[in-house]
């Protein structure tokens, strides 16, 4: 044991006596263990050469570096303070093998520009063995931690050592804040050592607070913060990109924006087509006889939330104010349509239309303390000025002028261009804060050799570009290639091709490659950073794409590892990194409702998420009338595969797909007008049987129903999954019940049964499928024996639908009694007798009869 452990326990002795009655032998004591104390200072000056600690400013702040430590020989502190340690271990008992938690510290506490430096846990193992682990404290709270696996069955011993610090006078520097105080005082803080903390490890592993399964029924915000796993369902829109206040300004490995059309990584979308409620915003459709089969305003579609954040949904529309219709900005539900708030625009409403997320940094947190901050999120609109709205009641709570650009996590992107000699500046300002100041925003100021940042952008790479067309005497021969990077601002490649572009909308940026449709059914991708040509794809008539696989719509997107674009002859996917064809979706048409070869075409933007695809068939120049069969694509983003889809055309050519999800919802914006919300919705299961008891023996009749409770059709049949775009098409869109063709089949869904007897037997009565037209079930059963049972039928749910249940009873009496008929005496049967004596009289009368004859 070292000389200040030693010390450590003799000043514990003292403390000890001090509260005995006995003061004079305290007194003699107290002064025996300082001349002690003095005696062994005094031999280890002898053998080590310790001088007073010079204060060095130069390390403060520093964790893992100590400025201060033991008392040195000679020092005379000006004030003295007696410590206490204390250890913790938990869980315990535990389970061998598993991890426990060990929290030190020691009180009083110091500054919070310092910390306890050197203490020493001793951990001793049951079979005797010992094992030391040796940490500074955290600055301030003189707290520290470390997690141990415990490795050995039976009891463990687990001591603090605190040798203590002496903290010289001088000038102290907080490590966060830079802040600075000063000690006019020297300060020995004394050792300490904690009492010693057993720990059981026992064979049997203890377990903790169970995971929560991730729901797969309806469910609704807000979130109870005990299911910490539900956090990945809890997506938002648009995503906000990197949310951390710790990362750099180009974070490495973060997806943002791709392309022309932006990728959500963080958000659940719906995997059928139920419709759960729908609002009109437009009076589209068919007109009149007037003008025939023309239709109204065939090129806008209604629209969706410019936002939605933590279940609701955020937009500029036109609503009744005291009977007047007004533009407002409105929060509404997105599962149940409510509203929260409507300010009218002229008065201040202001639509936010992207979120920011990031944690509270704020206060200049202790180290150690990290995982207490908490998240904080601030709704944005970004025009000519920042502006911050309050999510729950619109007001707008930040005013920034002069602030516009691309938003990228938690900074904001502005190209500042003039002729002056400084020439363009790129501007990077932060959108944590109140300040209304924009100078105190900035974070980064520097020149740049563009004038703009193009819609062709990777922001992880740090690169964008752009692909032009070349011309020879108005004949395309060519592309130019240009690439610039965010981070250097200077240009990263400059050349040519004589790959032909179809159209130059067609581009997108991602894996630092610039893509683009070429003529002929190509797709070529060049290099930013290395300026070559990376790949020419396989032609797209090389996968059922001939001849309309030329033609490509003027958006594109990147996800999933692909360049993804929609053509006429369907959605192509290439793969980033070899130029091949991953996958192509077709959506086979009706014959003679489209020239294209029998697919109908995909004319518009792509919005990508959840390893999903969502793509709408339009077509460039839509003729009158509109092409029938026209729906919203949901594409399995991996192999290609439909999902879902539901008749409507979502978008006009070139238009940017009207879509917005969040919480396993997506928001469909249709050129009839309505918006709808497609995603899963309440149901509700009835159940019956007979009301008056039934003998044992008898079949009684279990009947119900399962129904949607969705705003959209309540009371409706629910189906199944593959009946559920004919359903929702013949609620909603006026199609047959059985298809164009009438030969479709709506199917219901499984209902199971189970009677649970009196005394508590169970019975299995199988499932049965509920009829698809009417949501009705049925079901004969006959009781295995006397008593009451109550009947369950439960519907478990699906993609479509949350799951619900009910019950009723049926009672059971005894068989009646068989009924016993008395044996009865059988009279003799003379019915031959009687036949044969009236045959025997017949035949004398008829001889009687002839011998009278005779005689006359």
């Amino acid at each position: 044991m070292n000389i200040y452990l030693l010390a450590a326990k003799l000043f514990q002795l003292c403390d000890k006596l001090k509260g005995k009655k006995k003061m004079q032998t305290s007194r003699n004591t107290t002064k025996t263990v300082t001349i002690i104390f003095v005696l062994l200072t005094a031999a280890i000056t002898l053998t080590t050469d310790v001088q007073v600690q010079a204060l060095d400013t130069s390390g403060y702040g520093t964790p893992g570096v100590s400025k201060w430590g033991p008392l040195p020989a000679g020092a005379i502190p000006d004030v003295t303070v007696t410590t206490y340690a204390f250890l913790s271990v938990g869980p315990n008992p535990v389970g061998i093998g598993q991890t426990v938690l060990v929290n030190i510290w020691t009180t009083p506490a110091a500054h919070a520009t310092v910390y306890a430096s050197n203490y020493k846990v001793t951990i001793t193992r049951p079979d005797g063995s010992v094992d030391t682990i040796t940490m500074n404290s955290y600055y301030a709270d003189r707290t520290a931690w470390f997690e141990y696996v415990v490795n050995q069955i039976g009891t463990w011993k687990w001591q603090l050592e605190y040798p203590g610090d002496y903290y010289p006078t001088g000038i102290y520097t907080h490590p966060t804040t830079r802040a600075n105080t000063t000690f006019t005082k020297s300060r020995w803080y004394k050792p300490s050592i904690s009492p010693v903390t057993e720990l059981v490890v026992q064979q049997d592993f203890v377990y903790s607070w169970p995971p929560s399964p991730l729901p797969t029924d309806y469910w609704e915000r807000p979130v109870e913060p005990q299911n910490r796993e539900w956090w990945s369902l809890l997506g938002n829109y648009p995503w906000s990109g990197d949310g951390s206040s710790w990362a750099p300004i180009w974070p490495e490995g973060t997806n943002y924006f791709k392309g022309n059309t932006k990728y959500d990584a963080w958000v659940v979308t719906p995997n059928s087509a139920h419709i759960l409620w729908k609002r009109q915003d437009l009076i589209a459709g068919m007109i009149g006889s007037e003008l025939y089969t023309a239709t109204l305003a065939p090129s806008s579609s209604a629209s969706v939330p410019s936002l939605i954040y933590s279940g609701r949904c955020y937009q500029t529309m036109t609503v009744p104010i005291n009977g007047v219709p007004t533009s407002c900005a409105v929060c509404y539900d997105l599962r149940t349509r409510q509203q929260y708030y409507a300010i009218p625009t002229s008065q201040g409403g202001v639509t936010p239309t992207s979120i920011l997320m990031y944690r509270d940094l704020s206060g200049a947190p202790i180290p150690g303390t990290e995982a207490r901050l908490e998240g904080l999120v601030e709704l944005l609109s970004i025009g000519t000025r920042l502006l911050k709205i309050n999510p729950w009641t619109g007001a707008v709570t930040t005013n920034v002028t002069g602030m516009s650009g691309t938003k990228i996590g938690q900074y904001v992107i502005s190209i500042q261009t003039n002729n002056t000699a400084i020439g363009n500046r790129l501007i990077n300002w932060t959108l944590i804060g109140n300040s209304g100041n924009f100078a105190s925003r900035i974070v980064e100021n520097r020149s740049v050799a563009f004038s703009s940042i193009a819609s062709n952008v990777d922001w992880q790479a740090g690169v964008f570009g752009t692909v032009t067309t070349i011309e020879s005497a108005d004949y395309p021969t060519g592309c130019r290639i240009i690439g610039y990077s965010l981070k250097t601002g200077l240009m990263t490649c400059n050349f040519t091709d004589d790959l032909v572009p179809y159209q130059t909308g067609t581009v997108s940026v991602d894996h630092g490659k610039i893509a683009c449709l070429m003529q002929n059914g190509y797709a070529a991708a060049y290099d930013l950073t290395k300026g070559t040509r990376a790949w020419i794809s396989e032609q797209t008539f090389d996968v059922g794409g001939y001849p309309w696989g030329i033609w490509g719509a003027y958006l594109s997107a990147s996800a999933y590892g692909n360049y993804i674009l929609n053509t006429y002859a369907g959605v192509i996917a290439f793969d980033w990194e070899t130029g091949k064809i991953s996958w192509m979706y077709q959506d086979p048409s009706v014959p003679f409702e489209t020239p294209y070869e029998g697919y109908y075409s995909f004319d518009s933007g792509i919005a990508c998420a959840d390893g999903k695809v969502f793509a709408a068939e339009t077509e460039h120049s839509q003729s009158q009338p509109v092409t029938r069969g026209w729906r919203l694509h949901c594409i399995n983003g991996t192999t290609g595969e439909g999902i879902w889809k539901i008749l409507g055309s979502a978008t006009y050519m070139g238009s940017t797909i009207p879509v917005a999800y969040a919480d396993g919802y997506l928001t469909y914006g249709s050129t009839d007008g309505y918006m709808y919300v497609i995603g899963k919705g309440k149901s509700a299961t009835t159940v019956t049987a007979p009301d008056v008891a039934v003998a044992k023996g008898t079949a009684v009749v279990i009947k119900g129903a399962v129904l949607d409770q969705s705003p959209a059709q309540p009371g409706t049949p629910c189906v199944s999954k593959d009946s559920m775009t004919l359903q929702m098409e013949y609620l909603h869109l006026q199609m047959p019940q059985g298809g164009v063709w009438k030969n479709e089949t709506i199917t219901g869904v499984p209902v199971t049964l189970t009677a649970i007897g009196s005394d508590g037997s169970v019975v299995d009565l199988g499932t049965v499928t509920t009829n698809g037209y009417y949501g009705t079930f049925y079901k004969e059963w006959t009781a295995p024996a006397e008593g009451a049972y109550e009947i369950i039928a439960s519907f478990a749910g699906d993609d479509s639908y949350g799951s619900s249940a009910a019950s009723t009873a049926v009672s059971i009496s005894p068989a009646p009694a068989e009924i016993t008929i008395p044996e009865q005496i059988v009279p003799p049967d003379y019915t031959m007798t009687i036949i044969a004596a009236a045959v025997a009289i017949i035949i004398a009368v008829a001889l009687v009869g002839v011998i009278l004859y005779r005689k006359k």
